[in-house]
């Protein structure tokens, strides 16, 4: 929980990417809010000057799980492979 104060960033000890996506979570509302990249690389989130709470998310673009399967059955076609290989010898 974050109190009361003037508009500011705060830092989190995580590195930025794109992906990452900032919530506030005020005691009447919850929308999003801007994250950005701070000088040394880490993750800024833009908060308002009441008190709220922050929810931080890192989002897998859809790509990223079709990649994953995808390899992830090549791999299994390969290990089969290995597999029956090794009982015909």
């Amino acid at each position: 929980m974050l109190a009361a104060g003037e508009e500011s960033h705060v830092r989190l000890r995580s590195y930025y990417y794109p992906l990452w996506k900032a919530t506030i979570l005020g005691p009447c509302e919850r929308r999003e809010t801007a994250t950005s990249q701070a000088p040394d690389g880490t993750l800024l989130v833009s908060v308002p000057p009441e008190s709220c709470e922050i929810e931080v998310v890192f989002t897998e673009p859809p790509r990223t799980a079709i990649s994953l399967i995808i390899s992830g059955r090549r791999l299994d076609v390969c290990l089969d492979f290995v597999t029956i290989e090794s009982f015909k010898t």
